[in-house]
């Protein structure tokens, strides 16, 4: 899976937008119900027309002697010509009605687009703080070189069937040991250190923790960037 970060913060805030968008269609939606249902009634529509095809069911109700016919663009298994079902409608304007699925439709909806929003601006700003960390640690982290221990295939991890590589590096100062280990590598990194004979890689680390690090494989023609949270395998 080769993308750049850039691609991915664009795709985070897009869907950040469209959760933004979505929230505000139907929530506006989902409001206009609430205040027809705060001063609501009753009626028993009868079912005129179920048009399958397009998608739309027209009911008929009847209050104060005057009939309304309403368009209610969604169908329900349950629904039938002939039949009645319930309709919720503004008692100073009976031609504003809705039923319960409607309502309850608008308000899924506007949840699942503050979810979707948050989604995608959480996801936008921890691809965003990766990407400064990166930058920092490149520009004024110190550059070490860590020995290379181990590489393996995580399979914790997984993307379309695949399975990333990881690879764990070492490094000791001052009597004590270091490990730093990129848990998400794309490509077949044994071909890299086969290929520029590497017995070491360059970390950047803050100079103060040294627990803050990229990796950086860059330098080699590879740059993944460092770890990124991923779902885990249950």
């Amino acid at each position: 899976m080769k993308r750049s970060k850039k691609t991915l913060r664009v795709f985070a805030l897009l869907f950040g937008v469209i959760g933004i968008l979505v929230t505000l269609v139907f929530g506006i939606i989902g409001f206009r119900y609430f205040l027809v249902y705060n001063n609501r009634d009753i009626a028993y529509a009868k079912v005129m027309e179920i048009n399958h095809r397009e998608g739309y069911t027209i009911v008929r109700y009847t209050t104060n002697e005057q009939s309304y016919n309403r368009k209610l663009r969604m169908i329900d298994s349950s629904w039938y010509e002939n039949g009645y079902i319930t309709v919720i409608y503004d008692k100073d304007n009976p031609n504003k009605s809705f039923i319960k699925n409607q309502a309850i439709t608008a308000l899924s909806l506007t949840i699942v687009g503050v979810v979707f929003s948050m989604i995608g601006f959480i996801s936008y700003m921890i691809l965003r703080s990766y990407n400064k960390r990166k930058k920092y640690l490149l520009k004024k982290g110190k550059k070490i070189e860590a020995n290379i221990d181990r590489v393996s295939v995580n399979n914790a991890i997984h993307f379309k069937g695949k399975n990333p590589y990881q690879i764990e590096l070492s490094y000791t100062e001052n009597g004590k040991e270091y490990k730093f280990i990129h848990q998400e590598l794309w490509f077949d990194v044994n071909k890299v250190i086969e290929e520029y004979k590497l017995k070491t890689v360059e970390v950047c680390v803050d100079k103060k923790d040294y627990n803050n690090y990229y990796i950086n494989l860059g330098k080699y023609g590879k740059n993944d960037n460092k770890k990124k949270n991923v779902k885990k395998r249950k």
